[in-house]
């Protein structure tokens, strides 16, 4: 990882089996490049399931969970970086369509509309419908409202 907390393609690398044996259909290098965009999954390296290299398998698990929380909006969450000061949830303008509490500055109240994509729960943020995501439904938009208000940085968006 660099010094921002990011993955990058040699974190990834170093604990592949680099044997560019391309039985996942290329060398080592560029898989570790796909595994961080999510066009391959680690499953795809045959060496990889091998039980010499199982210590690797579960390293590379864990340095890419953050990675599979990602949705197709590409929008990951961090919990523990989230405080619940709800500024997402107030700031995202899907919410503030469907909620009228939103657009005046408030979380919305239970039951929740069920369009809304961000909420309060037990003091941290949570998504409840990412399918309403301005980057998922048709036409998209490359929105990052809810990133760039977070002034924890708990949002982030891969994509």
């Amino acid at each position: 990882m660099n010094a921002t907390g990011a993955i990058n393609a040699l974190d990834v690398y170093k604990d592949l089996p680099k044997l560019n044996c391309k039985k996942c259909g290329m060398l080592c290098m560029p898989f570790g490049v796909e595994l961080l965009k999510g066009a391959k999954q680690l499953e795809d390296c045959p060496p990889l399931l091998e039980p010499k290299y199982k210590p690797n398998l579960e390293k590379l698990r864990a340095l890419l969970a953050p990675m599979k929380q990602a949705t197709a909006t590409g929008i990951v969450l961090n919990q523990d970086a989230c405080d619940g000061c709800g500024v997402c949830v107030i700031a995202c303008p899907v919410n503030s369509r469907f909620s009228q509490e939103c657009l005046s500055g408030k979380a919305p109240d239970h039951p929740l509309p069920k369009e809304i994509i961000y909420a309060l729960e037990n003091g941290k943020c949570k998504i409840v419908s990412i399918e309403e995501c301005r980057r998922y439904t048709p036409p998209t938009t490359n929105c990052r409202i809810c990133e760039i208000y977070c002034p924890r940085y708990a949002i982030e968006i891969k994509v």
